[in-house]
């Protein structure tokens, strides 16, 4: 799947650059930006993605699943049942992953 989607990038930045000769002067600059955008979102190692987390006791995990678990912990924490200044209250659990 990954595979796929690069090379669908790759030919989208192909038919960018040939389009570049009918796009009117003023607007140029900022089609070759955008060009340059998606040609460093292929270069391998340009991720944006989270590579490690530190966890409460001071490791680092690395794995997806060991990562996705400290997200979850930390935020549902940031997202539990609060009473509100008004008298009601605000009621988040269970919607974070």
């Amino acid at each position: 799947m990954k595979e796929h989607a690069v090379k669908l990038a790759k030919e989208q930045v192909r038919v960018d650059i040939q389009a570049l000769d009918d796009v009117p002067e003023e607007d140029v600059v900022r089609a070759k930006e955008s060009i340059l955008k998606k040609l460093k979102r292929l270069v391998p190692g340009t991720g944006s993605g989270i590579g490690a987390m530190q966890k409460e006791d001071g490791s680092i995990c690395t794995s997806p699943e060991e990562i996705a678990l400290v997200l979850r912990q930390h935020w549902q924490g940031v997202f539990k049942k609060k009473t509100c200044k008004y008298g009601g209250s605000a009621n988040l659990d269970g919607r974070i992953i």
